[in-house]
């Protein structure tokens, strides 16, 4: 109310200062609406993470916000306002995106730039038939980044809805997406140690990994080709005649001696 005692209707400072300009993308503390999909995981008492996906106004793009301790904040970016991170669904391709930070632990992954519209288009896609997602939240080049993981089971009955709600949502809010420069969602150089990746190495464990065949043929020795064996005749022929040279089923020891006639005895 005026000092003349009429009403008037004054516009928020921090709106008015960014009107009709696609700054006011950066300012999501207000643009995104409590509906969301929230993914939480709890490894102990004082780690606690969370992942959730919502929708925003001007694009039918969904939302990816990061809850962690304030603690894994670099104070660095704390202070910037933003940081990045690295997202890879099971062992696909790794993603770097930008967050906005919202004070005390919030990391908002908005898609205000075009390259990060994608980036986040295509990591929904695989959320929803992929297995686990890996996220690194990075903390510059001389600290370990911090490492989450979230399990993927039930996910992809809620992004549908998702998906359907912030292209309805777009439609509602009209008008055309206006887009930030891609530069803004470059990982810095020293954002991460050298050779950072969430990729597993070759050599990671007591000894190197070596590729096995899917399946190991086994070698079986082959055995010699044999003669078949004459079927027996006791007519004198060979098939009659032992490896000894007596008939078969002569008794060597009761038997003549060079006879052919196996045990027979008589008058000759």
């Amino acid at each position: 109310m005026s000092s003349s005692g009429t009403w008037q209707l004054n516009e928020d400072p921090a709106f008015a200062l960014g009107k009709g300009s696609a700054s006011n993308l950066l300012r999501l503390n207000e643009a995104l609406p409590h509906h969301k999909v929230t993914l939480e995981q709890r490894d102990s008492i004082t780690s606690r993470f969370s992942l959730s996906f919502s929708c925003m106004l001007q694009s039918p793009t969904p939302v990816l916000e990061l809850r962690v301790p304030a603690l894994d904040i670099a104070l660095n970016d704390t202070v910037r306002g933003y940081a990045f991170a690295r997202f890879m669904v099971d062992d696909n391709q790794e993603m770097s995106l930008r967050a906005e930070i919202q004070a005390p632990n919030r990391l908002i992954f908005a898609p205000f730039t075009a390259a990060q519209e994608r980036s986040l288009s295509s990591l929904f896609l695989q959320l929803r038939e992929g297995g686990v997602l890996h996220a690194a939240l990075l903390q510059g080049k001389s600290a370990e980044p911090r490492r989450y993981n979230f399990p993927l089971s039930g996910f992809m009955e809620f992004a549908d809805i998702i998906s359907a709600d912030c292209r309805n949502l777009n439609a509602a809010a009209g008008g055309e997406v206006s887009y930030l420069p891609d530069y803004l969602t470059v990982e810095r150089a020293d954002a991460a140690p050298k050779d950072f990746s969430l990729k597993p190495k070759p050599t990671d464990g007591l000894e190197p990994k070596v590729s096995q065949p899917a399946v190991q043929q086994v070698q079986v020795p082959s055995e010699p080709d044999l003669p078949p064996a004459p079927d027996f005749r006791p007519d004198g022929s060979p098939a009659a005649i032992g490896p000894d040279g007596r008939p078969v089923g002569a008794d060597n020891q009761n038997g003549a001696a060079g006879g052919s006639f196996g045990t027979a005895s008589g008058p000759m």
